[in-house]
């Protein structure tokens, strides 16, 4: 069943199952696998993050409270799950404004580990094949939130 189709206890729970699945294992791509299967469940629509100003960002239990998200939205979830579920693996993770004018893509997106997520419909992207991507704005996670660099 879609938690996210659910109230807000099952979606948060759902998630703490999703986040102790990527904890439980070791490898970075069935992690990555695992964070993107939960989170390809939830809804889209139009543009809610606001890429200028990371402090009014909301935290994970306020999305999954609001059940609310977009593209950049879905990227801020995955990273914020990748960083929950495993801290150290993922502790050089960013989020990246990117600007790809060949494919008339604006949006954010994670990198962490080699690969970029949610470049497409949450799905992961070798880093080295996006190297006509022009990043904007790169923002790291600094243990309660996230900073522009």
């Amino acid at each position: 069943m879609n938690p996210f189709l659910s109230d807000y206890k099952t979606r948060l729970a759902a998630w703490k199952k999703c986040r102790a699945e990527i904890a439980s294992h070791n490898d970075t791509v069935l992690q990555i696998d695992l964070c993107l299967q939960f989170w390809k469940q939830a809804p889209i629509q139009n543009n809610i993050l606001n890429w200028d100003d990371c402090s009014v960002w909301p935290t994970s239990w306020e999305q999954l409270e609001n059940n609310d998200y977009c593209t950049s939205s879905h990227s801020l979830a995955v990273a914020n799950t990748l960083l929950l579920g495993d801290p150290s693996r993922h502790q050089t993770l960013s989020l990246r404004l990117i600007t790809d004018r060949q494919n008339s893509v604006q949006k954010i997106v994670v990198y962490t580990q080699g690969w970029i997520l949610n470049y497409g419909y949450l799905d992961k992207t070798s880093e080295n094949s996006l190297q006509h991507v022009h990043t904007n704005n790169i923002w790291k996670w600094a243990g309660k939130q996230w900073y522009c660099i």
